[in-house]
């Protein structure tokens, strides 16, 4: 069966640019994420590749050679840039743009000084290789740090795509690729059908990709408090129902703790607001660096903050509060604007077993044993002694 070339790369080009004007959409949809803008123009650069391939040129025209290999070349170096943008990796404007133009010297050279057909050929599709090769390993390690299915998915779609480009290079060493729209070659015809999977496949895989990221950040913006970090009230539910159901069928222990950072009000009004703000972004951090990965934190409200530790009797919650209090007031010496002013935090605790408390009661305890803090002269940790109900009384045997 035989493939026309004209048709697959006018398919090429009209595929492109949709997906430029979809990718385009995404970028303006999440403007606070880098990377979709060079991704679009990376498919217009394909979308102009194509349109070259087709156009009036004579076959055999050096200009077409001259014009085709840097559009093609770009587009590797845009979906390159965005994807180190994308996935927070050092910028490398200056080196990428550094060697666009010794490309383009060294095209020009085998296009117009020393016309080689099958080099030029062969080292515009061996360079363009390298590059996916280069992004299947940003994608990879992005994947692995964030868990992301998506960017393997990418990667696993790029080394295909530069299979197919070793190949061509390959076929260009050995005189094999013919001038567009005289193929008859079944090798060459798989190489073009490569290359529109690789827009059909790839760059829905990348807005996968975009969309996904956009998604996760507005579960997170749901559930945390963009503040300290932690989890709000929503979240924080959410996150404690599975747990606290576990411990409950293994009749496990938890306990709660409530804090509240003690003269809030009084700090804010003379340091102001932004210095408040530092003072509970260092307890949200101070939270998240003590407690153990099975415990939920929460900003409860205000300055008031609640945590839940499963599986923990009063000695170690006694324990992780005092640890808790004492880097809270040490994080606090870092805020310039105090002045060397002492921050600290009172805090509440309940715990017991779960068979016979909820977590509304540890909850209430535990917010009365706060208060008890703050009447007892704040800066310190009380805990709440829980009466638990009675065992029954075994029946007396029968007579």
């Amino acid at each position: 069966m035989r493939l026309d070339d004209i048709s697959i790369l006018a398919l090429l080009a009209m595929i492109a640019l949709i997906n430029a004007g979809a990718i385009l959409w995404v970028s303006r949809l999440a403007p606070q994420y880098p990377g979709p803008r060079q991704w679009s123009l990376a498919l217009l650069c394909i979308a102009a590749t194509a349109g070259l391939s087709i156009s009036p040129l004579p076959p055999d025209s050096p200009w077409r050679g001259m014009l085709f290999n840097p559009a093609l070349f770009a587009a590797q170096l845009f979906w390159l840039a965005g994807t180190l943008r994308f996935c927070g990796r050092p910028k490398r404007d200056v080196w990428l743009l550094a060697g666009f133009v010794a490309f383009v010297l060294l095209n020009t050279y085998l296009s117009l000084v020393e016309p080689n057909r099958e080099l030029r050929i062969a080292i515009s599709i061996s360079a363009s290789a390298a590059m996916k090769f280069w992004l299947v390993w940003v994608l990879y390690r992005y994947g692995r740090q964030h868990r992301n299915h998506a960017a393997w998915a990418v990667a696993i779609s790029l080394v295909c795509e530069a299979m197919a480009y070793l190949f061509h290079a390959q076929l260009a060493l050995t005189g094999q690729v013919p001038f567009f729209g005289g193929s008859t070659q079944f090798s060459t015809n798989i190489v073009w059908v490569a290359m529109v999977l690789g827009v059909t496949v790839t760059t829905p895989l990348y807005l996968l990709l975009a969309l996904g990221r956009l998604v996760g950040d507005l579960d997170q913006a749901a559930n945390r408090d963009m503040l300290t970090g932690l989890r709000n009230r929503r979240g924080f539910f959410a996150s404690i129902e599975p747990l606290l159901a576990h411990a409950r069928r293994n009749k496990g222990i938890a306990a709660v703790l409530m804090l509240d950072v003690d003269r809030f009000k009084r700090l804010n009004d003379r340091f102001g607001h932004a210095v408040g703000d530092a003072v509970l972004k260092v307890m949200g951090k101070t939270l998240q660096e003590t407690l153990r990965g099975s415990d939920v934190a929460v900003r409860w409200g205000g300055e008031e903050f609640c945590a839940v530790l499963v599986n923990t009797d009063g000695a170690g919650a006694h324990s992780t509060a005092e640890r808790v209090r004492r880097r809270f007031a040490e994080g606090c010496t870092g805020i310039e604007a105090l002045r060397g002013g002492r921050v600290s935090v009172s805090i509440g605790i309940a715990y017991g077993a779960l068979a016979t408390h909820d977590f509304e009661v540890l909850q209430r305890k535990a917010d009365e044993a706060l208060y008890a803090a703050k009447q007892a002269g704040r800066d310190q940790v009380v805990a709440a002694r829980l009466e638990d109900p009675p065992s029954p009384s075994p029946s007396p045997a029968a007579g």
